[in-house]
């Protein structure tokens, strides 16, 4: 073991102490022995570890991040962010990125073809990916509930996190509504934008049930209980990895959902109900042949597909542990050396106004620090 204070240390941003996902990479590298910082102590730490840093807005940040000299490490998690107009922007931003990076983390395979894409035929940025598993979320939340209200004769269906565009919780309404069937119900789980505008698209429909508020951490296994699969009709020019698949294989519940990059890398597909398509009609009627499907194949004995659940969480807890990620991220920080101590944020910026002098480096500072402490 090292001693303390020669331990090497890497700032992971952005630091917001609700993101589980963050806490659990935070645990998987101190079991490498490095001690994680949040992003404002970026300037004493030996590497930067940056998650959803194309969401950002200005690629100066990224020249700032290349000029501190730190072991720089991207972490890939979408195709292109979310919700964003500028997919331009922010493509430049992920080339960038994989270009200074020192390593660069993905979390299923389907992210290399991604890289491949942004950056053609460059063999040295392709050496620097390296595969750790997303981490399951095993008893994160609270212990899985083993008592529920599920009955044989009604499927529960349950769509649960914050009601966002790109989730198509519009497309999965109008599935719901079109298909109609007395002995399917799906539920609505999750922090929502506009009510009104929701309740307006399910009309009179008794079938689907809404609970649109902020639904806290230790209500998550009792939510997971009492549906027989949770629904993710993702995008997928977007969406890459899924958190909330993982979470619900965690909790013993398998998933109706696009195919996403995390149930690709998935062999055994018969755990769960995965489909494709190239456009929002496609979409729909993917979705509502998946539900066809399930209802066809287990009508009146709709709690068998606990037994999927089950399979689903065998699957991750194998696969999926904090032990097997560590593991892969010895392949991250493969270097004992600590960056150098007089290598300061000020130095960046000066090399900054010396390589870039259009740059405003005060603005840029300050933009920098502002990302580094609050994201």
């Amino acid at each position: 073991m090292r001693e303390s204070n020669n331990k090497l240390t890497c700032s992971i941003a952005p630091s917001g102490k609700e993101n589980k996902y963050m806490d659990l990479m935070r645990t998987a590298v101190r079991m490498l022995d490095i001690e994680p910082l949040p992003g404002k102590k970026r300037g004493s730490a030996d590497y930067i570890w940056h998650h959803w840093i194309e969401k950002f807005d200005s690629l100066s940040v990224i020249k700032l991040l290349a000029a501190t000299k730190k072991k720089i490490i991207w972490n890939v998690h979408n195709k292109i962010p979310h919700d964003i107009r500028n997919t331009q922007k922010a493509k430049k931003i992920m080339i960038s990125m994989a270009s200074i990076a020192h390593k660069i983390v993905i979390h299923c395979q389907e992210s290399v073809e991604i890289i491949k894409d942004l950056c053609p035929n460059n063999p040295d940025i392709l050496s620097k990916i390296v595969y750790v598993p997303h981490p399951n979320y095993i008893g994160i939340y609270g212990s899985e509930k083993s008592e529920n209200h599920l009955r044989n004769d009604k499927l529960s269906l349950c769509f649960f996190g914050k009601i966002k565009a790109y989730k198509n919780i519009e497309l999965l309404i109008s599935a719901i509504n079109e298909l109609d069937f007395d002995d399917v119900e799906l539920k609505i789980i999750g922090r929502c934008w506009d009510t009104k505008y929701f309740q307006d698209l399910i009309g009179e429909n008794k079938h689907i049930k809404t609970n649109f508020r902020f639904i806290a951490d230790e209500e998550i296994p009792e939510i997971s209980a009492n549906c027989h699969l949770f629904v993710f009709p993702y995008n997928l020019e977007s969406s890459l990895n899924s958190g909330a698949t993982l979470l619900a294989f965690s909790y013993g519940r398998s998933v109706i959902s696009s195919l996403t990059g995390t149930l690709a890398d998935i062999q055994d597909k018969s755990m769960f109900f995965s489909y494709t398509y190239n456009n929002p009609v496609e979409h729909k009627e993917a979705l509502k042949q998946q539900i066809i499907s399930i209802r066809d194949k287990y009508k009146g004995c709709y709690n068998d597909l606990l037994l999927l659940g089950g399979k689903c969480r065998e699957y991750v807890a194998k696969n999926n542990s904090l032990e097997q990620v560590s593991k892969q991220l010895t392949l991250v920080f493969d270097s004992k050396e600590k960056a150098p101590k007089n290598i300061k944020t000020q130095f960046a910026c000066l090399r900054l106004r010396l390589l870039f002098p259009w740059l405003k480096i005060s603005s840029l500072f300050r933009k920098a620090s502002h990302i580094f402490q609050h994201h």
